[in-house]
């Protein structure tokens, strides 16, 4: 099973997405104008948290969607995300299983 693990790692390091999240990220710590808008995302996020100033968060959000590196990003990096749910549910299965027997 340990070699399936490994096996499942390599895949995904060497994923068309994963090669595209690296090239993205370069991209966007070269880009004044993405590192802009997520700092101000994120002082946004934390205002809406802090005193719930939710216009501004929508209104942050909104802005970063709008840059292309970081939409982009974002959608690839939810997708590994969603898989890694799938990848962990699956692991889970198999050893409740396993330690059933």
């Amino acid at each position: 099973m340990t070699d399936y693990a490994y096996e499942i790692i390599d895949e995904i390091e060497n994923s068309y997405d994963k090669k595209r999240l690296d090239d993205i990220k370069k991209k966007i710590e070269g880009s004044s104008e993405a590192k802009k808008l997520i700092k101000e995302f994120y002082l946004a996020k934390e205002n809406y948290e802090k005193y719930n100033l939710k216009d501004d968060f929508i209104k942050a959000k909104e802005k970063l969607f709008s840059n292309d590196l970081l939409k982009e990003y974002i959608s690839i990096q939810n997708d590994v995300n969603l898989l890694m749910l799938k990848i962990n549910k699956r692991i889970k299965d198999i050893t409740r299983s396993v330690t059933k027997k």
